[in-house]
């Protein structure tokens, strides 16, 4: 299961360049295969369904359609925090993507208290483990943040219902809030999933209230790459997650997106960062801060030597923008807005 050239990795920082990009970097540590099996149950994760669910639910993907019978109570969460959502709605997966290395026990500090105490087993990188899913013995599959390719969709449909990708998005670039409508209804939840989508949005609407000064201003959010500068641009995650609070990119970078998720930017066109009011860095750690700072084109940067930059140091934070779902939106809200809008105003 590849990835298209360019296509950023949403699990962590920065971009996972398959193939002709060569070199994976997602995260602070490469990933591998599942740290934990499947068929470990280890304190009864999904023993319980979602409470007051309608069934059958049925969902339509970019495969067709898929019908859930009834309420799932062994979930397995393949894509980027598609867990989120069960979990908000009051479910445990039994298997999930662990998307980032700091996530303990599979998923964000965001949802953990969502676990009840629960560990569920987890797996780690896109290649599906077909044996660890099928040991985890699912009534149910999420892979809606994950590029599945059909075949591998009829292998797992003859494990559980599968739910992947609806039509209309690339692959890792379904919205969050659809991804949360597209779970919530296969799990027989769609009005509450609607009231977590609102609730989602409300947080967006709040932290601009609280820092109108963010609305109409320009930002990117950036990462080095090598040592190359590139762009996370409006169609990736962390570039929804600024156009959310109002913000928006600078034109003569917005005319060079096209449709690609990660704009690199060649050393003479490094000088396109200055027409930001603010940048949002994203590293994967101490080394890439102290990388970046003493890069000379970025200590160049006037946004820079004014205090228009805003590094995204903590991973936990990084992982909440960069897979956002209704519960880490709202952590990265809290995270984020306050020294954003001090860039923005320095």
């Amino acid at each position: 299961m590849t990835r298209r050239p360019g296509t950023p990795d949403p699990s962590g920082p920065l971009l996972s360049r398959r193939a002709a990009v060569a070199a994976a970097l997602a995260g602070a540590a490469s990933l591998g295969l599942a740290a934990c099996g499947a068929d470990d149950d280890r304190s009864g994760a999904g023993a319980a369904a979602a409470p007051g669910g309608r069934f059958p639910a049925t969902v339509e993907h970019q495969y067709g359609r898929t019908t859930v019978p009834s309420a799932p109570a062994r979930i397995v969460s393949l894509g980027y925090a598609d867990h989120d959502t069960p979990l908000a709605l009051g479910t445990v997966p039994v298997l999930v993507q662990r998307s980032s290395p700091v996530w303990r026990d599979g998923v964000g500090a965001w949802a953990a208290g969502a676990l009840k105490g629960q560990s569920p087993a987890y797996v780690e990188g896109v290649e599906i483990d077909f044996e660890k899913v099928a040991a985890a013995r699912p009534d149910l599959i999420l892979a809606v943040n994950l590029q599945v390719s059909r075949k591998d969709y009829e292998k797992l449909t003859k494990l559980a219902p599968t739910v992947v990708q609806p039509k209309g998005y690339p692959p890792y670039g379904v919205p969050w809030d659809v991804t949360a409508t597209l779970i919530g209804t296969a799990l027989g939840a769609p009005d509450r999933t609607r009231r977590l989508v609102a609730r989602t949005r409300r947080a967006f609407a709040d932290a601009l209230g609280a820092h109108p000064g963010l609305k109409g201003r320009t930002a990117l959010p950036v990462t080095l790459d090598g040592d190359q500068f590139a762009v996370f641009t409006d169609v990736d995650a962390r570039g929804r997650f600024l156009d959310a609070l109002g913000m928006t990119p600078p034109k003569r970078i917005a005319a060079r997106y096209g449709d690609v998720f990660y704009l690199p930017l060649s050393p003479e066109r490094v000088d396109l960062l200055d027409d930001a009011d603010a940048l949002l860095v994203i590293v994967d750690g101490p080394e890439m801060t102290a990388k970046i700072e003493r890069h000379p084109a970025y200590r160049n940067l006037d946004v820079v030597r004014r205090g228009g930059a805003v590094v995204l140091e903590d991973q936990q934070v990084v992982s909440a923008i960069s897979a956002p779902s209704v519960t880490s939106i709202p952590y990265a809200l809290r995270a984020v807005v306050p020294p954003l809008a001090k860039a923005v105003a320095a």
